[in-house]
Parts: structure tokens; C-alpha cells; sequence
């Protein structure tokens, strides 16, 4: 899970981004790490069968608009990506749960910044519908924020996340054949389960934030 380095030092000039909690391009229930995709983008996709290890790989270009987020911010090596982005959505999603001003609104996200070959930042987030008024944080310093904003391509990964190294690497040969310049950061959002990756069900969907 996660041991993509070089894919994602080869997205990047030397970073990356994973957006944990897409905030709203499918809203509903909090999926794996990820959001509503920042944008009201079709709650049809969270329902959207596809078979096992399936890809889109065309890349369809949207615009993500900035929503409010619970966000956790934090850095990891490869080896203990997947460890701490699950305890990072768990300890924003318990949060959420645990306040009765904030409506969680979408699948959880994880951004992904400054990947290189040994490790990353990361954002991870749970989409809200506001925050509430005068906070700027909630419990356990989970902090509250927005979500990534502006023009990206979205490509979708079906299947087990251990075999999502091979969807970067073709997103990234997708990016060289448009001649896009690889972009600093990107984002997951989880449209199923976070905490079931290792599942043959297992959704995500990958936003690669264009400069």
C-alpha cells in the first residue's frame, strides 16, 4: 500500500500530492481516504460498479472548487505511508463524529506534497458541509481549512490499492503523451472503505492538480 515513491517523484519535479478526502466529488459517506471531491462531482461514481483492478486512464479534465475540510497535516517514508494515513483519516473522521456543530459531507481525501523517493506530506481530509463560526480547530488538533481548488484530471483506480503503483505509472505516461507538465501534488479520494484498501472493491479516485 502506497509504495509508489519513484511513480510519485516521477509525477512530481520532486513532490507529490495525495488528497485524502476529495470533499465532495462524491458525496456521502465517508469512503476510504478521501473527499467530495471539492466539487459537487456526481454522487453516481460512489455507486458505480467496475470490475476488479479496472483503470480510466483517458484522464477527464474538471474543475475542483475549494470546500471546508478537517484536515490532518503530516510527513511519512514510504515504509509507514499506509500506517499513518489511516490513523490521520481515523483521528479527522472521529473528530468529525465527535462534534455536534460539524456535518461530515463527503468521501474522505488525502494531498500529497513533496513526494520524493524516501517519503512525503500529506494533508488528509473530511470534507464538511461549514465550519462552525469563530473555530479554526477541533479536537486532538485536527485543524479545519479548505480543500485543494482549481483545474485537475481525473483518472480511477478499481482494485486492491497494493497495485495502484501501476495506474501512477500509466497516469504518468498519460501526462507525457499531452505534454503536461508534471504537476507538485495530487490527490485521493476514497470511495469506498479507507480502512479496507487491501479489498478487490476497493475505489479510488486520483486528481492530478494541474499547474
Amino acid at each position: 500500500m502506497l509504495i509508489r515513491s519513484k511513480t510519485i517523484a516521477a509525477l512530481g519535479a520532486g513532490a507529490a500530492g495525495l488528497l485524502l478526502f476529495l470533499a465532495g466529488a462524491h458525496g456521502g459517506a465517508c469512503a476510504p481516504m478521501a473527499p467530495k471531491l471539492l466539487t459537487n462531482i456526481a454522487t453516481e461514481i460512489a455507486a458505480r460498479e467496475a470490475p476488479a483492478n479496472s483503470r480510466d486512464l483517458e484522464g477527464e479534465e474538471i474543475m475542483i472548487g475549494a470546500r471546508p475540510v478537517a484536515l490532518v497535516r503530516g510527513e511519512a517514508q514510504w515504509d509507514r505511508a499506509a500506517l499513518l494515513i489511516e490513523e490521520s483519516l481515523a483521528k479527522v473522521l472521529e473528530a468529525v463524529r465527535n462534534s455536534p456543530d460539524v456535518v461530515a459531507s463527503g468521501n474522505p481525501i488525502v494531498l500529497f506534497i513533496g513526494a520524493d523517493d524516501t517519503g512525503f506530506r500529506y494533508e488528509a481530509m473530511a470534507p464538511i458541509v461549514r465550519a462552525p463560526e469563530g473555530k479554526t480547530r477541533l479536537a486532538d488538533g485536527v485543524e479545519l481549512g479548505l480543500s485543494p481548488a482549481g483545474k485537475a484530471l481525473r483518472f480511477h483506480h478499481r482494485g486492491d490499492y497494493g497495485d495502484i503503483d501501476g495506474t501512477y505509472e500509466a497516469i504518468n505516461e498519460r501526462l507525457e503523451q499531452k505534454g503536461l507538465e508534471a504537476p507538485d501534488r495530487f490527490v485521493e479520494e476514497y470511495l469506498t472503505d479507507p480502512m479496507r484498501l487491501e479489498d478487490a472493491a476497493t475505489q479510488v479516485d486520483i486528481y492530478v492538480l494541474l499547474k
